[in-house]
């Protein structure tokens, strides 16, 4: 059918038109891609838990790097926007971690840590007297910062706990 029309009677159908092309390594139509970008602030209709039951399918699937987040997770978009200008890193800290998510196992709970690990490295961004980004106190923060998402796409404790872990952790570097 015409995907404007498709879309308008249930909005849950872009979340499923991305994830299908996440699990199953296609691109989506362009036409369909317009309608869904169109489309998008309708997601706000939807409710917390089927948007958790789509973002899980899809962090799971083979591409997850095929996202939708603009109106259930607005600060992934903000992450897109910020840059790195840093000798350890090429790429926003968005495209970070769309790369980042390419390279870990479909685990539910690391592709959630992976997702979230960086969220507040906007809210943390310094640049120092010599042009380069830092991003102090980034893990502790984006712990926080993923307990809040977790919680209003109303995940279960065990895994908000596992997840926010691994966040708070994930720039330690231990004695070898």
């Amino acid at each position: 059918g015409v995907a404007e029309e498709r879309f308008s009677e249930d909005a849950l159908r872009m979340l499923r038109a991305v994830r299908f092309a996440g699990q199953l390594g296609f691109s989506i139509e362009e036409e369909t891609r317009q309608a869904i970008h169109k489309l998008a602030p309708n997601i706000a209709k939807v409710s917390a838990e089927r948007i958790q039951i789509e973002l899980v399918k899809l962090m799971t699937a083979k591409h997850p790097e095929e996202m939708l987040t603009k109106v259930f997770l607005p600060e992934f978009d903000v992450m897109m926007e910020t840059g790195q200008n840093n000798p350890h890193h090429c790429y926003s800290v968005g495209m970070h971690t769309v790369e980042a998510l390419k390279q870990i196992e479909p685990d539910k709970v690391e592709r959630l840590a992976i997702l979230l690990h960086d969220i507040a490295k906007p809210a943390c961004k310094t640049t120092d007297e010599n042009g380069i980004d830092h991003f102090y106190g980034h893990p502790e923060k984006g712990s926080e910062m993923a307990r809040k998402v977790l919680r209003r796409l109303k995940f279960d404790n065990g895994t908000t706990d596992r997840v926010c872990r691994l966040i708070a952790c994930h720039d330690d570097n231990p004695p070898l």
